[in-house]
This record gives structure tokens, C-alpha cells and sequence, in this order.
């Protein structure tokens, strides 16, 4: 695990995270970092494709010029990708790997103001369930061949397109 980058701890884990979103309040911002089968699946892989480090920089740009303080809960299936998030100097709460359900995180994710989307419905209706008056930063790439015409209706007209 990076440096910097907490866990919640097993056990309590959800307490844990509800209590760390709540203290965090409206500077609370979900990550999604989806790999796992995008990454690992060649067919997967040649649909939707994977996002770089350059989208979560962009993104999480985008959620600092709109969010004084940000603090990030990644949700991911890869928790060696969230070390590519420690050197944005952001406090990092690592939610995944504590042996949460899929809906218990996405449950958490949807308790946070802000959200940072990957190519994945997953973290998409986490973002949609979540707090309504927060940025949402949502991959411009859907799929791994662009198509302007594949994304024009996939998000609300309030969420930033970047990519």
C-alpha cells in the first residue's frame, strides 16, 4: 500500500468509512479505479479499454479548482493503482480490499459529495445515487474506440467531461 494512504481497518469497516465521509462532509470526493477485468480480459480490454493516470489527474484537477481540501475514498479492484494517486498530495482513504460487498461500496461511494468516475456503470451510479449538488468528473472515453455519439446522452448535462 502507498504511503499515505490508510485503510480502513477490517471488522468495522463500513462504521469506519460512513464515520471518515461524514467527518469529510462536503469535501468527501469517491474515486473509482476500475482495472480487474478491463485490464486482464483481452476482449474486456479491447471494448472498454482502461484509464490512465492522465484522466485521474484531469479529473481530479477538475474536482480541486471546484473543491477546497479534497478528500478521496478509492474504491478499486486493483489497490496498487491508488499509489499513482499519493503523489497529488490529496488525503487518500483506501475503501476496497477490506472485504466490503460490491453493494456495501457502492453504497459508500453514493455518501459522497463529489465523484470521480471510471469507464464502469458501477462508480456511474454511484455517482448518480450520490449527494446531487456535488461535481461529478466523468471519463470522456467510455470505450476504448472514442465515438463522440457513444457518450452524448451517457451523463447528466451537470457532470464535467474530461479526457
Amino acid at each position: 500500500m502507498a504511503s499515505g494512504v490508510k485503510a480502513a481497518s477490517n471488522g468495522s469497516a463500513c462504521a469506519a468509512v460512513v464515520a471518515g465521509i461524514a467527518a469529510a462532509g462536503r469535501h468527501s470526493v469517491s474515486v473509482h479505479l476500475r482495472r480487474g477485468d478491463y485490464a486482464s480480459d483481452p476482449h474486456t480490454l479491447a471494448f472498454h479499454g482502461v484509464l490512465g493516470n492522465d484522466y485521474y489527474a484531469a479529473a481530479l484537477d477538475a474536482v480541486r479548482r471546484a473543491v477546497p481540501d479534497p478528500q478521496l475514498f478509492v474504491f478499486t479492484d486493483d489497490p496498487a493503482a491508488v499509489a499513482a494517486l499519493s503523489p497529488l498530495g490529496l488525503p487518500v482513504t483506501l475503501v476496497s480490499g477490506q472485504g466490503l460487498s460490491d453493494l456495501a461500496e457502492l453504497g459508500l461511494m453514493a455518501r459522497c459529495t463529489h465523484h470521480v468516475i471510471a469507464n464502469s456503470s458501477y462508480s456511474w451510479w454511484g455517482a448518480w445515487l450520490g449527494i446531487g449538488d456535488g461535481v461529478t468528473v466523468a471519463p470522456r472515453r467510455w470505450f476504448a474506440k472514442p465515438s463522440e455519439a457513444a457518450i452524448r446522452d451517457r451523463f447528466p448535462a451537470h457532470w464535467h467531461v474530461v479526457g
